[in-house]
């Protein structure tokens, strides 16, 4: 097809998936809600994000193994074809979930649930400033691009490369969520700050790798900062989703992850002007306010009360 017929059918597909990913949220940390008992959380989200490790690993193995330095069409046909499959598979699981029955009379529309969630936010500071983190602490899970760019920089790469990047991401979540799930079960607050920093850290130690005469010559070494990504992303990701289902009340938690959704997706697009920055000042100053970004995100979860003091 032509390039921008091509461009806008991916705009298109891009923006279904986005709305079938805030529902998917919305409704898995619903019943999560609902079905397993505080305390439990995150060590489910550590399960889960374990399994999504190991077919992140998987992926991974099978991009440098398999493809070496090719790239082409078939090779990204055949991820999304994967991917497809998987989420099928996850729906058909999702459906054999014994929920509890929710509340089925005075439907609610989407204008009169904007703006429940905008009184709840007005209302209610630990939401704010739960808004705030992860705000900041969104540039974690989006920085594996710029990273990336960053080691192409470096010593070049072909798609060989990004499979021991996609690999090295997965190992890091693979290793890493059972040690989420448990702290951030024990203090989904706690959790969110130590991956910041450990976030901040990382940034300056991918810095420190791409200075003259540290020996950086394969993606192999380099390979090491995803793994921290991972790890790094996997403590966000658990923590955040932990800290507002212990949270919120049942009849409230809806609204507030979709409200928290809706918000988060215009914080995502505003982040993904850092490429800009890339442009005008050169990839390294980018990893360092990717850095001092996770550095403030750390210190925002700070400012939040733990999950049980919601209402103060």
């Amino acid at each position: 097809p032509p390039p921008v017929a091509a461009g806008l059918a991916v705009l298109a597909l891009l923006a279904v998936f986005s709305l079938a990913s805030g529902l998917a949220s919305v409704a898995f940390q619903d019943v999560m809600g609902k079905t397993i008992p505080k305390g439990r959380r995150g060590r489910l989200l550590g399960q889960r994000a374990t399994l999504g490790g190991g077919l992140t690993v998987a992926a991974g193995a099978w991009l440098y193994l398999a493809l070496g330095g090719a790239e082409g069409a078939p090779m990204y046909a055949a991820l999304a074809g994967a991917a497809a499959l998987l989420w099928l598979l996850g729906a058909m699981l999702f459906a054999q979930i014994d929920e509890v029955p929710g509340a089925t009379e005075g439907g609610r529309n989407a204008l009169g649930e904007a703006r429940r969630g905008l009184a709840l936010w007005r209302s209610l500071p630990a939401f704010r400033r739960y808004l705030v983190a992860r705000g900041l602490l969104v540039t974690v899970e989006v920085a594996a691009p710029f990273y990336a760019l960053y080691a192409r920089e470096l010593f070049g790469g072909a798609m060989a490369a990004l499979g021991i990047y996609v690999l090295a991401v997965g190992t890091g979540n693979l290793l890493a969520s059972p040690f989420w799930g448990r702290l951030v079960d024990a203090s989904a607050r706690r959790g969110l700050i130590l991956a910041g920093v450990f976030a901040a850290v990382l940034a300056l130690f991918a810095l420190l790798l791409g200075q003259p005469g540290t020996g950086v010559a394969s993606p192999w070494v380099f390979a090491l900062v995803f793994v921290g990504l991972g790890i790094a992303e996997s403590g966000i990701r658990l923590g955040r989703k932990t800290w507002l289902v212990d949270a919120v009340e049942a009849d409230e938690r809806p609204v507030c992850v979709a409200f928290a959704n809706t918000a988060m997706g215009a914080v995502t697009l505003a982040w993904g002007a850092l490429g800009l920055v890339a442009q005008a000042f050169g990839v390294a100053p980018l990893i360092a306010l990717l850095g001092a970004v996770a550095l403030a995100g750390a210190v925002a979860a700070a400012v939040m009360p733990e999950a049980d003091r919601f209402r103060g």
